[in-house]
């Protein structure tokens, strides 16, 4: 298959937009890249359904999207959802309401799925083993293995928008709250599976934003974030001091990204307890992601759930803001 696409990622925090066409060797080139903040999954694990207003808020970040990559004229759309519709009880409402507005079909993400293809994102091209973490809004994943096959795999349900809302209810949060945030995350990853000792890179907003607080960015640059490593000191760090903000210090804090203010404690707690638990002392951020795998499975010609080697790697990218 070729020509460009248009690849949409709609989380439960985040929309995600990659505008891509296929490079040499089997690579992707990325000719235009940005992020829409939805909050699709707000309330979602209380009420087990997507909001009026988060369908609203999505809708219009799809169609905002769509007009921000005309001028790249993408002859093809793929839009896929990760655990905010493996969930919610009325996602075929926000299903049809997509089909008849922005004109697109969702096409929902295993938990087993959506490892493989972020795995696939970020360790284009690598031989030796790798893992990769994905903490996204509503679920966490991690993955390991090497371009040529995919290991393993583990998915909780755990994410910085549906543990914010399940723990967080004070400003600043308690401390208590915190501490029962943390061990329900301890208990979900001392149920899974042990990976083996692989060096690690983190993607997600969680990464990218402590890694853009850690280097000091005024103004989001993916190419500044890519690589940054973060240490388990440096992470325990950030949580305590985001743990004593208000919501509006935090918004203060992360002037690069403001709308992850109400979420990034949550994200920083799974990742800490995280690196905690399995013992992970560093681990290198990137901004790449589903996104790209999924740009990788669409311009391959192999079958959709065969894993191929990836190679080459994609360029990082400076949003439009």
């Amino acid at each position: 298959m070729s020509g460009r696409a248009g690849i949409l990622d709609l989380g439960t925090h985040s929309l995600l937009l990659l505008v891509a066409e296929p490079g040499e060797n089997h690579s992707v080139r990325v000719l235009f890249e940005n992020r829409y903040a939805v909050g699709l999954g707000r309330n979602l694990r209380r009420n087990r359904r997507i909001s009026g207003s988060a369908a609203a808020r999505a809708l219009s970040a799809l169609n905002r999207a769509k007009k921000d990559a005309r001028q790249w004229e993408p002859l093809d759309w793929i839009l896929v959802g990760t655990q905010v519709f493996r969930e919610a009880e009325n996602r075929n409402e926000l299903f049809e309401a997509i089909r008849s507005g922005p004109g697109l079909s969702v096409e929902v993400l295993s938990e087993q799925e959506e490892a493989f293809w972020s795995f696939s994102g970020v360790n284009t091209g690598c031989k030796a083993p790798k893992g990769v973490l994905d903490i996204g809004g509503g679920s966490t994943e991690w993955a390991w293995g090497n371009s040529a096959k995919l290991q393993d795999s583990i998915s909780i349900p755990a994410g910085a928008s549906v543990l914010t809302d399940q723990w967080l209810a004070h400003d600043p949060p308690a401390a208590e709250e915190i501490e029962r945030l943390q061990k329900e995350v301890r208990a979900l990853i001392e149920a899974a599976k042990s990976p083996p000792p692989v060096s690690w890179t983190g993607v997600g907003g969680t990464l990218t934003t402590l890694a853009a607080l850690k280097i000091g960015l005024k103004r989001y640059a993916a190419n500044a974030v890519e690589g940054t490593e973060l240490s388990r000191h440096e992470v325990g760090r950030a949580v305590r001091q985001l743990g004593l903000l208000s919501l509006e210090e935090r918004r203060q804090r992360l002037s690069v990204e403001p709308d992850r203010a109400e979420i990034i404690l949550a994200g920083g707690v799974i990742l800490l307890t995280w690196m905690e638990t399995l013992g992970v002392n560093t681990i290198r951020v990137s901004h790449r992601g589903l996104r790209h795998g999924i740009a990788l499975r669409h311009f391959s010609s192999s079958p959709r759930k065969r894993g191929f080697r990836l190679k080459d790697q994609t360029r990082g990218w400076r949003p439009n803001q």
